[in-house]
């Protein structure tokens, strides 16, 4: 059996046409009766709520037939408030130097601060200052240091009279690098050699291996040779060069005092801090070259080290 449904668009044979026509003009008006009332309806609706008020009051506008725009009204995020800064004061025991610590980020470290590494700082920047004197000269005998969340993978660095200190960085190292690394940024402050410019017409510029060199010397020669933080090992022995900074550079430093000169590391900085430096410091100190130091310093190392 086919059951085929009927094609109810088709229009029917023509004995029925004048009638179906008749029909479809019915349809349409009472379509368009039923639209106009429909559209007034939908008017009316529309003056009435459509035209609404916001939360707060303010008018909205007409929505259309077709499209509605919801307007939403949002509050404005309460303001974060700032910790409030905790900053707290220290002096050496003749309260000849000041110190100020900014521990705002880092309540957790107060008492490390507080009992551990203050009494370092009072203890040693004294020291540090009486090490690297130089006439017209005079140390900054206030020092700020502060914690800081921002500095990516550099433990600390100075700008000035300011140490600031890697809060990450620091709880990581509490018993391990940390205080010797505030030590390392100490002498940066008592080095001060923007000084030159002031202290010479046509300075020359240090470079920054001697800057560094000598903050690490006294780091780990001094502060604490006990940690053996700069030896030149079989394992490193073949990459190190005399001014690739920081520790090898110490241990460069070191050697050349104790072969040649306890006094150089006080006449390198006092020709950094007058804008004077020039390899003729090391050849007037030691009667030989940087190159020259550098050749000799190798060949104890590898001597040493049964190389």
């Amino acid at each position: 059996m086919n059951l085929q449904a009927p094609d109810l668009t088709a229009e029917p044979s023509f004995r029925f046409r004048p009638s179906w026509k008749a029909a479809k003009l019915s349809l349409a008006l009472t379509t368009s009766v039923a639209l106009a009332a429909l559209l007034a309806a939908v008017q009316s609706r529309a003056a009435t709520a459509d035209v609404a008020q916001s939360p707060s009051g303010q008018s909205l506008p007409t929505h259309s037939l077709f499209r509605k725009i919801a307007l939403v009204e949002t509050k404005a995020a309460a303001p974060v408030e700032a910790p409030k800064p905790v900053i707290t004061d220290f002096a050496t025991p003749d309260g000849k130097f000041k110190f100020s610590v900014d521990t705002t980020l880092a309540p957790d470290l107060f008492k490390w601060v507080d009992k551990e590494l203050m009494p370092v700082v009072c203890d040693w920047y004294p020291r540090i200052v009486a090490m690297l004197p130089s006439d017209g000269f005079t140390a900054a005998d206030k020092v700020q240091l502060e914690f800081r969340n921002d500095m990516g993978g550099i433990p600390a660095y100075t700008g000035g009279t300011k140490v600031s200190m890697n809060l990450p960085w620091f709880r990581s190292q509490l018993q391990g690098e940390a205080k010797g690394c505030v030590i390392h940024e100490l002498v940066h402050v008592v080095q001060h050699y923007g000084h030159a410019a002031a202290a010479n017409t046509r300075p020359t510029q240090t470079p920054g291996w001697v800057c560094e060199g000598i903050a690490d010397y006294i780091r780990w020669f001094i502060y604490e040779p006990k940690s053996k933080g700069a030896e030149i090992t079989k394992g490193n022995f073949s990459s190190v060069h005399f001014n690739d900074s920081y520790r090898t550079t110490a241990n460069f430093l070191n050697w050349v005092v104790e072969a040649h000169d306890k006094d150089l590391i006080l006449k390198l900085n006092t020709a950094a801090r007058q804008g004077s430096y020039s390899d003729k410091v090391w050849q007037d100190a030691t009667g030989k070259s940087t190159e020259q130091l550098a050749t000799d310093w190798k060949a104890a190392n590898a001597k040493r080290l049964g190389l």
